[in-house]
């Protein structure tokens, strides 16, 4: 069933069960389902137990984003089961439930779920039978609410006491930029103010949008300088690496310097550049019968330095 899949996908982000009673009807009039559908059972009525399989399923799952159930005939009771659901989901960023019946015992459960969920962003739940004082409702859960930015719920029988709750909310409520309800619950002056702060809110939004993106760009582009002076930095290593492990009387040898100077205008200061100094410092200063003995000896790098270091401090130059 697909509540069971639910409970264990992290694939699917989308879930449409939308307009459910519309598609059986139709179905059931064309003569017949599609043999081998899965999911919720689609040849029958939508029942409470579809809403409780869904909600348990949402209750555990981390992957959906947007879930869709507009015009399922879901009543109070499917809406404070969902209700439920959405205190423990922390995934779910749309609900579509449009159409429907929340009724206000549906909103009551709701607006209890709004005041703990910190993920939904989009909630419409247009034309839901919803009356006068169930805005003060949902006005309550917009006082406390700050993830909710979209909020549809046009269609709705609202009284002007709801308007001025939800302005009210809105004075309080700092993450809201669209409402999208009915003008006529708001007398002229309070609808142009919800309007301008409404307005004020998206412009801000944008704008903090605009500078997160900018300072994000400048993140990655630094964090691409470094790595791209990292990479060279490794390469100048290998290079000075290579011009080391050269004999000191080849000419081979001489590849070294022009690698330090590299090195060191890319910033490159360790051991490697140090050894390199006194080997040049050697080819300069000893004499090359010196650094030939010193070839036969088949030292390593680290050797090779400590005793170069030790020629030039004691100022033996020469094999006399």
């Amino acid at each position: 069933a697909l509540a069971e899949a639910l409970k264990v996908n992290k694939a699917l982000t989308t879930l449409d069960v939308g307009e459910q009673q519309s598609r059986t009807r139709r179905r059931d009039c064309a003569g017949g389902g599609v043999e081998g559908q899965q999911g919720f059972d689609d040849s029958r009525r939508w029942r409470p137990g579809d809403t409780t399989a869904l909600a348990e399923a949402l209750k555990v799952n981390k992957a959906l984003t947007t879930l869709d159930v507009g015009n399922c005939d879901l009543g109070q009771r499917h809406f404070a089961v969902l209700a439920e659901a959405l205190k423990a989901n922390m995934s779910l960023t749309t609900l579509k439930a449009q159409f429907n019946n929340c009724g206000p015992g549906g909103l009551a459960a709701l607006a209890e779920a709004l005041k703990v969920n910190k993920s939904l962003i989009t909630l419409d739940i247009r034309s839901n039978k919803l009356g006068p004082g169930d805005g003060i409702v949902l006005a309550s859960a917009l006082k406390v609410n700050q993830s909710l930015a979209t909020l549809d719920i046009l269609g709705n029988k609202f009284g002007r006491a709801d308007g001025k709750a939800l302005w009210e909310a809105l004075m309080v409520n700092t993450t809201l930029t669209t409402l999208n309800v009915a003008r006529s619950i708001f007398t002229d002056r309070m609808h142009t103010l919800v309007a301008n702060c409404l307005d004020q809110r998206k412009a801000l939004c944008s704008a903090k949008a605009q500078a997160e993106e900018a300072k994000a760009k400048a993140m990655a582009e630094a964090e691409a300088e470094a790595e791209a002076k990292t990479k060279q930095k490794e390469q100048l290593l290998v290079l000075l690496r290579s011009g080391l492990t050269q004999p000191l009387s080849s000419g081979a040898a001489e590849m070294l310097e022009p690698a330090l100077n590299l090195a060191r205008s890319a910033g490159v200061d360790d051991n490697q550049t140090a050894y390199a100094t006194q080997v040049l410092e050697a080819r300069r200063l000893l004499d090359p019968a010196v650094l030939a003995l010193i070839d036969r000896l088949k030292l390593g790098v680290e050797e090779r330095a400590e005793m170069l270091r030790a020629l030039l401090d004691n100022a033996l130059h020469t094999l006399e």
